[in-house]
């Protein structure tokens, strides 16, 4: 991996290794491999996060803040796109992405792609959740996922990610 990023490892002959340039050499990388990207999970990642490929890649403040990482995943899945609900499931059955219908809302007989955006803001499911976290959606209700993100407290955000999580996965 190493090499990959311009630093060779002879382990019989130990050198330093100059850290900065392989972060440089990998963000490149990076930004490369995205630059190429075509799929709709790159679009998502960009239209959340508010990213481009111009942006410095550092860890997000909303990691930084939280103490083990085990309380990033379901927030980092929410905003990358790479997540439990149907519309991400469904790509990976290939069904089109119009059957990807969320089940609650359908029992009810609505038809609602089960998206990010439905989950956390307008399913009825999600509706005490979103009660018992009103620091995330009042007095200042944005209907935006990257104002969502970049705005709410860390630490309740990660727990309201977790309880929906929690909530939305079968049991």
């Amino acid at each position: 991996m190493l090499r990959k990023y311009g630093a060779g490892v002879d382990l019989g002959s130990p050198q330093l290794i100059d850290v900065s340039n392989i972060l440089e050499v990998a963000e490149d990388s990076v930004r490369q491999e995205l630059s190429l990207a075509q799929g709709t999970r790159f679009r998502t990642y960009v239209a959340v996060t508010g990213t481009g490929l111009g942006d410095e890649i550092e860890l997000p403040a909303y990691l930084q803040s939280l103490e083990h990482r085990g309380k990033w995943r379901e927030v980092a899945q929410l905003r990358t796109g790479s997540h439990w609900l149907a519309e991400e499931t469904g790509r990976w059955q290939q069904q089109p992405r119009e059957e990807r219908l969320c089940q609650h809302c359908l029992a009810a007989g609505e038809r609602h792609l089960e998206d990010v955006h439905h989950c956390i803001f307008q399913c009825p499911r999600a509706a005490e959740l979103r009660a018992q976290y009103p620091q995330l959606f009042t007095p200042n209700h944005t209907s935006s996922l990257t104002a969502f993100f970049k705005r709410a407290a860390p630490k309740a955000l990660s727990s309201f990610c977790r309880a929906l999580y929690l909530l939305s996965s079968p049991t």
